[in-house]
């Protein structure tokens, strides 16, 4: 080919070639792109935020362990004054009520007498009442707070002491035991026996305590 034929080609490709468009962007890729950009960068920051998060709760909970020793050792601290001050002084605990108790032996009760074995005022509680007798003819009355609390014959007792709470009525060697227990009082209590006939008692025990008593 002739040179002439050669340059008028690579003439007419070089118009060709200067006429073409440049080709045309989509817009939905490049808004894509953009977003996907911006996510990119959102997400560089959210890691960086969690990051300074988590550094500044184990500042806090570094804090909060430091601050909860010195509250230990504070309390150590007070625990020891406490206990220095306490041994320079005796405290000494007294029971505020007054044990007391009345016992009675070979007493005889007649029909036309009774036998008052023990009253006081104040707050307390009547820990036991015990009677031994050679019968069972025998009445016990006790008055709690001015209010009549047993007004009944010993057989009463004798036959109802499975059910009825503290007391305990039985025979025994051919003697008749009754034992009434724990009766507490805030004002006053009264304990009187009485007989049907004849009793004499083998032994009339009355155990209480009281505290603030009044003399009768």
């Amino acid at each position: 080919m002739e040179n002439s034929q050669l340059l008028a080609m690579l003439s007419l490709l070089s118009k060709n070639n200067g006429n073409q468009k440049p080709e045309k962007k989509d817009p939905v890729v490049e808004q894509t792109n953009i977003m996907l950009k911006q996510m990119e960068s959102l997400r560089g920051d959210f890691v960086k935020g969690v990051r300074l998060l988590r550094n500044r709760i184990d500042e806090l909970e570094n804090m909060n362990n430091n601050f909860q020793t010195v509250i230990d050792n504070q309390d150590i601290v007070i625990k020891n004054i406490v206990d220095k001050k306490m041994k320079q002084y005796t405290i000494e605990t007294v029971d505020a009520y007054t044990a007391k108790s009345r016992l009675k032996e070979g007493t005889t009760i007649t029909s036309d007498s009774s036998d008052s074995i023990g009253d006081a005022k104040g707050v307390g509680m009547v820990n036991q009442l015990l009677c031994i007798a050679t019968t069972n003819n025998f009445h016990i009355y006790i008055k709690i707070d001015n209010e009549i609390l047993w007004d009944k014959p010993y057989t009463y007792f004798y036959d109802n002491s499975e059910y009825l709470e503290d007391i305990s009525g039985f025979i025994k060697a051919g003697k008749y035991y009754l034992s009434i227990r724990n009766i507490s009082f805030q004002k006053n209590f009264v304990v009187t026996i009485s007989s049907l006939g004849t009793t004499v008692f083998d032994q009339i025990l009355l155990k209480y305590k009281v505290r603030g008593e009044i003399p009768v």
